[in-house]
């Protein structure tokens, strides 16, 4: 007889993720000069995310991700999620953060234009 392992045991997360899809730019913290990267995220929790991205980031690395938040404060301020962590897990087009504080900040009224964003696939 085949054993089975329940969806809760394979899971290594301890909280839910849900499949969110917004734009985010990202940065290291561990190293001046580094370059930035942009991308889009494929799911979110309370305290992690996942983003599609055009290269590979190193485990381990400090960063901080900015994500577009679809919602505006009082109906017309635009608002950015902000987020700072550790890459916890990373393939050639996504890495995972585990992040250890987050934020909402407001941002301009007209964002800065996008270039080559990452769309999740479907």
């Amino acid at each position: 007889m085949a054993s089975r392992v329940s969806p809760s045991q394979s899971e290594r997360r301890s909280k839910k993720r849900y499949p969110v899809h917004l734009h985010v730019r990202y940065r290291f913290l561990d190293v001046d000069g580094e370059p930035a990267g942009e991308g889009r995220t494929l799911n979110m929790s309370s305290t992690g995310i996942e983003v599609a991205c055009r290269n590979a980031l190193d485990a381990g690395r400090r960063v901080e991700v900015v994500a577009d938040w679809p919602t505006r404060l009082e109906a017309r301020i635009p608002l950015q999620l902000v987020m700072v962590g550790r890459v916890v897990r990373s393939s050639l087009h996504h890495f995972s953060v585990e992040f250890t504080q987050h934020e909402f900040r407001t941002m301009r009224s007209k964002p800065i234009p996008r270039t080559n964003v990452i769309r999740a696939s479907a």
